[in-house]
């Protein structure tokens, strides 16, 4: 029979209590995801039980030179201005990649907006909303919103 002593028995209760703090991490962060507002950052979250890389999503971004947007909207290419992995996190739809990217669109366009528009299909292609982010190039302000399908 091993006898252990009390100095023994209290390093092994601290080491047990980190191990089981640090497993508890690894499960609470992923499962915050779940529980909480599932946005399309999945960054903190198990992947193997998320559909969101199976979306089919498609990136426009527009300069906008008067408030009729229809007439004047000059289409703006992220894959001519950037390199892909800020195309990949824009169509992921990472909101500091994509604060950036207009700003960056607002110094070098001249105009008086951007605009920012992601659509998505599923799996089975039924269509989800549209992710909109609009920045206002005089003030720096920008408007976010989803638009229905």
């Amino acid at each position: 029979m091993v006898h252990t002593t009390h100095v023994e028995r209290r390093i092994r209760l601290r080491n047990n209590t980190l191990i089981v703090g640090f497993l508890a991490l690894q499960i609470i962060g992923p499962l915050s995801y779940y529980l909480g507002g599932r946005g399309p950052d999945e960054r903190f979250s198990w992947r193997m039980f998320s559909t969101v890389r199976m979306h089919r999503c498609r990136v426009e971004v527009e300069a906008l030179d008067s408030p009729d947007d229809a007439a004047h909207a000059r289409i703006l290419h992220p894959r001519r201005d950037v390199q892909v992995a800020w195309v990949n996190m824009l169509t992921r739809y990472r909101p500091a990649v994509v604060d950036k990217y207009l700003a960056r669109s607002c110094d070098r366009e001249q105009v008086d907006r951007v605009r920012y528009r992601r659509s998505c299909r599923t799996s089975d292609g039924s269509p989800l909303a549209v992710n909109e982010v609009v920045r206002s190039c005089r003030s720096g302000e920008t408007t976010t919103r989803e638009v229905a399908p």
